[in-house]
């Protein structure tokens, strides 16, 4: 029998766990597929307790993980705890959370993975449908075809266009990684290694008390060095333990982190120290899993005479020291890992729901433009003849006026969604800051002429600042598209800039326009809150330009940000690294 743990997984998610066990430091683990039906789960119960009993009588440990396939079935039938069985609410909590998967669910999501989709052949044919009943089924029950994309192979797209053809629903593409697989693994393998280890810690201790009856006190000390889980508590207890065995005026204890020595713990830390080395000293190193994991330094014992048996003692304590530290330190890391997966958890959960109420809010403003668009040619399509001249040039402001702004919304929409699939490169170099400024100024030269705003640019024509042109010059029309909209007629916008410090350069916007409520400033940059009014002349506002701006100036290292006084005018702030002065 080999002493490995056993993880059975479905075949459907086999390959996933396969690859994490074959990437990481799991030498101890093998991983067995077993084909099951989440159709039937009750006929295939006789085949499951098959196959765990076969891999029971191979190895000291079966950890069967299962969902609807072992509903209902009695997990209670084994006489010993070799086999353990996992039954999640649904399999795919092996690659994703529980409250992410409920919420793509219950928003319709049809849900594969990798694995998944390597049999999806017999997937259908398990379905039973003919290509017609499974499109009418499915288009019933379902909204989309989810795939959570974990990375185990590029060569996905032509089943997943397969399946999503003969289920006859549109697919997305989530990528979900082997991050949280990782995590449930080592939950499942830690434990295991660490109840096989304290198995092993008890039966060494429970040897040595049979060998030595001198030693039981301090044996049945080690023993409860398994329980604890802060390192120094464990330090603590083993200096209790050497004062009882050696007696020594001191005793140092150096801990040992991934070959890097840490700061030194003294028993008594006005006593001997280090460098007062005798014959009556001696070291006792902590190693497991051949690491050193810390050293103790025992400084003048009080037997000297005794010194080859303290040091066969010695050898004893340090097997079980260094199984209690590295188990503390394991436990700290995986506390650690929860934390940051309860995090990732919900970040993912609030960043999905923040794009959900984000397109809705696009999708709703995508109308207003359009309607106006509709409404005004349809005027100019039935009734034409009938307009006098001035009527004319009235509608044809309004059209330019609703393509214009849709122009603008489809083009942020489009740069955004670029940027978010990292298509848009970032080249930053030196730049003229004034001389991009009037650039951006001289394309709302119209705009600002009909609304009779003055926009003066002060920036100091010596500044250089080290930008992507494309990314800058966006922010700098975003920002004075947005200025030139709240500002009535004979306002007046100002484009200048400061020098922060030796790195940075702070460009401001600033107009004497209606101003902004301070509950909304907070709120400008975003995603997902709607923030906006008409312009002065009635123009319309999104708000997905100023998302687009945090995102590139964030690109370059900066911040950006925003103040204003309701009825005198805001101020748009933002930051790009110096690049020195040069002389025109």
């Amino acid at each position: 029998m080999t002493d490995k743990l056993c993880i059975m997984v479905c075949s459907s998610f086999y390959p996933e766990v396969k690859k994490v066990i074959d990437s990481g430091n799991y030498p101890d683990v093998i991983i067995k597929g077993y084909n099951s039906s989440c159709i039937s789960s009750f006929s295939g119960h006789d085949l499951i307790d098959n196959a765990v009993e076969k891999n029971a009588s191979q190895f000291p440990k079966v950890v069967f993980i299962g969902s609807s396939c072992i509903v209902g079935k009695d997990k209670n039938n084994i006489g010993d705890d070799k086999i353990q069985y996992y039954q999640l609410s649904q399999c795919f909590e092996l690659i994703l959370n529980r409250s992410t998967i409920e919420h793509l669910i219950t928003n319709g999501n049809y849900l594969i993975s990798n694995g998944w989709l390597k049999e999806y052949e017999k997937h259908i044919k398990e379905w039973g449908f003919d290509s017609d009943t499974a499109k009418k089924y499915f288009r019933e029950s379902v909204k989309k075809l989810m795939l959570l994309e974990t990375g185990i192979s590029e060569d996905y797209l032509i089943p997943l266009r397969k399946i999503s053809d003969y289920m006859g629903i549109s697919y997305e593409i989530m990528p979900v990684g082997l991050s949280h697989c990782k995590l449930f693994l080592d939950s499942i393998i830690f434990q295991w290694r660490e109840d096989n280890e304290r198995k092993a810690l008890n039966e060494k201790i429970a040897a040595a008390t049979s060998r030595t009856a001198d030693y039981a006190l301090a044996f049945n000390e080690l023993k409860n060095l398994g329980d604890l889980v802060e390192e120094e508590e464990i330090v603590q207890k083993l200096f209790s333990l050497l004062n009882l065995f050696f007696a020594p005026l001191n005793i140092i204890y150096e801990p040992i982190s991934d070959d890097i020595p840490g700061e030194c713990i003294h028993f008594r830390p006005n006593s001997l120290s280090e460098d007062k080395l005798s014959s009556d000293n001696f070291r006792m190193e902590l190693s497991h899993q051949h690491k050193l994991v810390g050293v103790f330094k025992i400084l003048s014992v009080s037997f000297p005479q005794y010194m080859d048996r303290y040091k066969e003692v010695s050898r004893i304590i340090s097997g079980v020291g260094a199984l209690a530290i590295a188990n503390s330190r394991r436990y700290k890391q995986i506390k650690i890992n929860e934390e940051h997966l309860k995090k990732y958890s919900q970040d993912l959960k609030e960043l999905i729901a923040s794009r959900d109420k984000f397109f809705s809010i696009i999708a709703h403003d995508l109308k207003a433009p359009f309607s106006g668009l509709l409404g005004l040619t349809e005027m100019m399509a039935t009734g034409s003849e009938k307009f006098t001249l001035s009527e004319f040039i009235s509608i044809s402001r309004s059209l330019n006026l609703s393509a214009d702004n849709l122009f603008k919304l489809l083009n942020n929409l489009l740069e955004w969604a670029l940027l978010q699939q990292n298509a848009i490169s970032f080249e930053p170099q030196k730049h003229n800051l004034s001389i991009l400024a009037s650039h951006c100024i001289s394309t709302f030269y119209t705009r600002a002429l009909q609304k009779e705003i003055t926009i003066k640019n002060i920036i100091d024509k010596s500044v250089v600042v080290l930008v992507d042109e494309k990314m800058i010059t966006t922010v700098l029309r975003n920002l004075l598209s947005n200025a030139i909209k709240f500002t009535s007629k004979n306002g007046i916008i100002t484009v200048e800039a400061i020098q922060s410090d030796d790195q940075w350069i702070q460009i401001s916007v600033t107009d004497t326009g209606v101003g902004i409520e301070n509950k909304d400033l907070t709120r400008l940059f975003t995603i997902g809150e709607k923030v906006g009014s008409k312009g002065t002349d009635g123009e319309l506002s999104t708000g997905l330009g100023l998302i687009l701006c945090k995102e590139f100036v964030e690109k370059h290292g900066g911040r950006i940000w925003a103040f204003s006084e309701v009825g005198k005018g805001s101020t748009f702030c933002f930051t790009v690294p110096i690049s020195g002065k040069k002389n025109n």
